[in-house]
């Protein structure tokens, strides 16, 4: 093995903890989109606060979906998480909007995805930093 390829490989420890960066947020989102397609009551609560009608579940909760299944899936996982970041800068929006001090959460999540896709594919890392 070369070492261009040696540096290509992630360490199995580094691999793994990206893997939990990734699948934690991923989970999250998951299940959001489920009780948001559910139109759950704290879910159309949330939503009524940010200015959103109950309406807007169902077309978010898919567009939810799919962007972190697609963020799971090794082939998409970039294009994944290009989509959630856009995600995140429209939950930013919506909590600014309304002068929620909350706003910065969804930049740490943006952050923690990121973190966990770059530890898990060495190539972007090196592409990116």
């Amino acid at each position: 093995m070369t070492s261009s390829t040696a540096d290509l490989q992630p360490s199995r420890a580094l691999n793994i903890l990206g893997w939990v960066l990734s699948i934690l947020p991923a989970s999250f989102l998951l299940f959001g989109s489920v009780t948001a397609w559910h139109s759950s009551p704290e879910v159309i609560a949330g939503t009524a606060k940010l200015g959103y009608t109950a309406d807007f579940l169902h077309i978010l909760a898919p567009i939810e979906f799919v962007c972190a299944v697609l963020y799971l899936v090794p082939r998409t996982a970039v294009f994944g998480a290009l989509l959630l970041t856009a995600y995140c800068g429209g939950a930013v929006a919506s909590h600014l909007r309304i002068s929620d001090p909350t706003w910065p959460a969804p930049i740490v999540f943006a952050i923690i995805l990121w973190a966990g896709l770059l530890m898990r594919r060495p190539l972007l890392r090196k592409l990116i930093l």
